[in-house]
């Protein structure tokens, strides 16, 4: 090899059980994902119930809000209620089952004849503190794989 080169290798029992108990965990993210879903489940039902964004915006009240001194979106809870995640081997979803959410995520024409113009009011999404959270979850998980 021309130029300059380093090999390093570790012979030291205890660094090399840490890396493959590192490289065992990193194989079955699972259990991490299912902690930073329930984290994130959780940030969002907080926001949700708040009247929040994920960047910390109130959102626009509704008329129905307004007229009964209600919260926005949150009326019977038939969409709140459906808030959950999903994990995916080495990924997690979370969000909402029903149809609607997406009109009420990013806004648009509704009702009869699209006669209703609902205002975006993001209902997912990974915040600030969010991310704070996710690498704290992360960092308890690689801590513990050893």
């Amino acid at each position: 090899m021309a130029g300059v080169s380093m090999n390093i290798e570790i012979d030291d029992a205890r660094a090399l059980a840490a890396l493959d108990a590192l490289i065992r965990a990193g194989q079955n993210m699972s259990p991490v994902m299912d902690d930073i879903g329930a984290a994130l489940e959780a940030s969002t039902q907080i926001r949700f119930e708040e009247g929040r964004d994920p960047q910390g915006n109130l959102w626009q009240p509704s008329q129905r809000a307004i007229d009964e001194g209600g919260q926005t979106l949150i009326d019977t809870a038939g969409l709140l209620d459906t808030l959950n995640y999903q994990v995916g081997g080495d990924s997690v979803e979370v969000g909402f089952n029903k149809i609607y959410a997406g009109i009420h995520h990013f806004g648009g024409q509704a009702g009869r004849g699209h006669a209703a113009k609902i205002p975006a009011r993001p209902i997912v999404g990974v915040s600030d503190d969010d991310e704070v959270e996710i690498y704290a979850v992360l960092q308890d998980w690689l801590s513990g794989a050893w």
